[in-house]
């Protein structure tokens, strides 16, 4: 039989009205959301979800989740080589 458990999940809070919209959109698409919560006092959006069975097997994960879920990044970059954007 399998068990069901909430899992939190953290995300930066955008700045723009319509960057909070398509994060919402986003969530919300993910399916399974029990509560969401948006605090003008944090700069996160928290997602309840309900996940079957251990909770242990992950979606896909794309670069954009990884790096949409990092909080400080630096780049680095030699003098020599090209840095493109």
């Amino acid at each position: 039989m399998s068990k069901s458990e909430v899992r939190t999940e953290k995300y930066q809070l955008p700045a723009t009205v319509d960057g909070i919209c398509a994060l919402v959109r986003e969530i919300l698409n993910g399916g399974h959301v029990r509560r969401l919560e948006l605090d003008n006092d944090d700069t996160f959006v928290r997602a309840h979800r309900w996940v079957e069975g251990d909770g242990l097997a992950e979606e896909e994960v794309t670069w954009d989740g990884a790096l949409r879920n990092v909080q400080v990044m630096q780049e680095y970059y030699s003098d020599g080589l090209l840095r493109s954007r």
